[in-house]
């Protein structure tokens, strides 16, 4: 939804495409896991666990919507072998496909190199948090109104999609309704960011909503657990 409105308003593929991306991009790994964990026991893992698989495949839409976008004066045969490098080439896909081919493997990773590999996965999300308070500090008329729109359908209109779709419409258990509830509020995750700094892109919005969306989610959250834990 969040899109379709801004590709409407602003004819821009590339650009609408970051934002329906930091609409629909939740912070699983950090958040979603634990948090369903905590909420709804061991039962709540798969939901979770699969949903990070989602984020991956989200990941590879948007890269090719943003290739299309960017490439849109080209001929089509140029876009499309731009597109098929970029799915190739780009860390942020490479990474998870590589990581869950290396752990299906009996293989075992030579242990100075291992440590190194994870000094750097763990420096990864500090940098990116660095990084989004930086632009967090630059002052923009535009920008507040246009990362409060997307904070508002990141968790409130998607939490009720999810329910609506999960509920009323696959009948899912109430376990697995609720874990996509969960998992449909949580915040915006640095994903988005990481991916726009990929392509150079301003990420002035992403990390807005970034912000707003870890603050807000505390109390959006709280109030869907709270009131769960009641029924």
């Amino acid at each position: 939804m969040v899109l379709c409105v801004s590709w409407y308003r602003s004819r821009d593929l590339a650009a609408a495409s970051f934002n329906g991306l930091s609409a629909s991009y939740s912070n699983t790994g950090y958040m979603g896991i634990p948090l369903c964990a905590l909420a709804l026991g061991q039962d709540g893992l798969a939901p979770a666990i699969i949903s990070t698989f989602i984020v991956f495949v989200m990941f590879a839409l948007a890269t090719v919507l943003i290739e299309v976008g960017m490439l849109s004066h080209k001929k089509p045969h140029e876009v499309v072998i731009s597109v098929l490098k970029s799915l190739c080439t780009n860390p942020l896909l490479i990474a998870p496909v590589a990581g869950l081919l290396w752990s299906a493997s009996e293989f075992q990773m030579y242990g100075p190199l291992s440590q190194v590999i994870a000094f750097l996965a763990a420096a990864a999300t500090p940098c990116a948090l660095v990084s989004i308070g930086l632009f967090l500090t630059q002052k923009s008329d535009a920008v507040p109104a246009q990362a409060w729109g997307i904070s508002f359908a990141k968790l409130i209109i998607q939490p009720a999609i999810a329910w609506c779709i999960a509920s009323l419409i696959l009948e899912l258990p109430t376990l697995w309704v609720n874990a996509i509830v969960i998992l449909s509020a949580l915040p915006t995750g640095t994903g988005p960011f990481m991916l726009a700094q990929y392509y150079k892109a301003d990420g002035s919005v992403i990390s807005r909503v970034v912000f707003i969306t870890t603050m807000g989610s505390l109390l959006t959250l709280s109030l869907f657990l709270w009131g769960n834990s009641r029924i």
